[in-house]
């Protein structure tokens, strides 16, 4: 059953056709006219009808102008074209703007009849395919969220989950991921963290989806591109405002262009809410314990030139703002200022005790370019690594 548009700029003719066909026979409900292509896109805009039947050549707006406008609309609309030319040039441009089919003038009743169930039938077919099509993206933006929330909280193989966010749509090379957790979901919970991110990012976030954690709350937005660095200090310091209360509570934010990267980020996060409770938020004792293991890595690893906080948080087992704050809380120093640090001081031992060349020095604490290392040794100790040897 189908609702029906007839459009033609000759009166005898539409009135003809629209008296003498039997319309209710072949499933129409409701038939209306037009004379002209301007009075039937005001009522094409008005009446939503199933069928647009149209003439090609009309003064003003063709039945061509018309179709093309159809497609503009947000429903479908199957158009049938008549005519009373059968130029190849109208039946390419009908082909081109998918018309359901073409008949010409004078009409055949039995052809227009069989034209109108074909299209009826593909209205309703595509109407369920539709349907069908929403149910699928329905439930596979529930199993988003499930899949994000277990690749968070690290419950199941790596690999197994990734397969898992491939099949739902969530893997892609050019999508950035960013992960802002709350240790206090009832003072700032996931929505709350994604209407901040929003506003700092816009037109960046494609999709959001917020994730209840054990401890707290966290909200995953899928990025079109790497925000910038003033966007997500934006974030922090917005979101600071909820933790007014002194007791060190911050979010997490982490921002990274591959989602396996976000693997068992939620339950580091949670992991570190229960030890801080255990030890109490504002004691020193765990702090204090984490930072001997931070100076205890970078003293192992600070010949290699990849050092970074990323790879201590892997090792450590905490996320990499989490222990920047306490070594900086800590030690009154950033890490890469400590790295630095350390690295500086075993080029001073071996400047003095060996006659290695700077190049070969630079290399054995973590220095990749001997320019670079030359520059960072003058600024820390006023003179050139050669000069420095001599002096020495």
């Amino acid at each position: 059953m189908a609702r029906l548009l007839l459009v033609e700029d000759e009166r005898l003719l539409l009135t003809d056709l629209a008296e003498q066909f039997p319309w209710h026979e072949c499933g129409i409900t409701q038939l209306m006219t037009a004379q002209n292509g301007q009075e039937a896109w005001v009522i094409c805009q008005r009446e939503r009808p199933d069928i647009l039947l149209t003439d090609i050549r009309m003064p003003g707006m063709t039945g061509l102008d018309l179709a093309r406008q159809v497609q503009t609309l947000e429903y479908p609309v199957a158009v049938i074209f008549i005519s009373a030319y059968s130029d190849i040039a109208y039946l390419r441009e009908a082909l081109r703007l998918h018309a359901a089919d073409y008949l010409l003038k004078p009409v055949d009743e039995d052809e227009l009849a069989r034209v109108l169930m074909r299209a009826q039938y593909a209205l309703e077919h595509s109407a369920r395919m539709r349907e069908r099509s929403d149910m699928v993206h329905q439930y596979t933006d529930e199993l988003r969220g499930s899949v994000l929330s277990a690749i968070l909280l690290k419950r199941g193989d790596s690999a197994m989950l990734m397969a898992q966010a491939e099949i739902v749509g969530l893997v892609s090379g050019e999508d950035w991921w960013c992960v802002l957790m709350s240790p206090a979901q009832a003072l700032l919970g996931g929505e709350q963290m994604e209407q901040l991110a929003r506003k700092h990012l816009s037109e960046l976030v494609q999709e959001a989806i917020d994730i209840p954690l054990e401890e707290g709350a966290a909200a995953v937005l899928r990025l079109s591109g790497k925000p910038l660095a003033a966007a997500l200090d934006a974030i922090q310091q917005d979101a600071a405002r909820f933790f007014s209360d002194g007791d060190g509570k911050s979010i997490e934010l982490s921002i990274t262009d591959s989602l396996d990267s976000l693997y068992g980020l939620g339950s580091e996060f949670v992991l570190q809410l229960q030890s801080k409770q255990a030890f109490g938020s504002g004691s020193l004792s765990n702090a204090d314990a984490l930072c001997r293991r931070i100076v205890s890595y970078i003293d192992q690893h600070y010949m290699e030139h990849d050092l970074s906080v990323s790879t201590m948080s892997r090792e450590l087992h905490y996320t990499a703002s989490y222990i920047c704050t306490v070594f900086r809380k800590e030690y009154g120093q950033t890490i890469h200022s400590y790295i630095n640090q350390q690295r500086l001081y075993h080029a001073r031992v071996l400047l003095r005790n060996t006659s290695l060349p700077v190049s070969r020095i630079a290399e054995m604490t973590g220095y990749e370019n001997e320019n670079y290392f030359s520059r960072m040794f003058k600024s820390d100790a006023g003179v050139s690594p050669l000069r420095y040897r001599r002096n020495s």
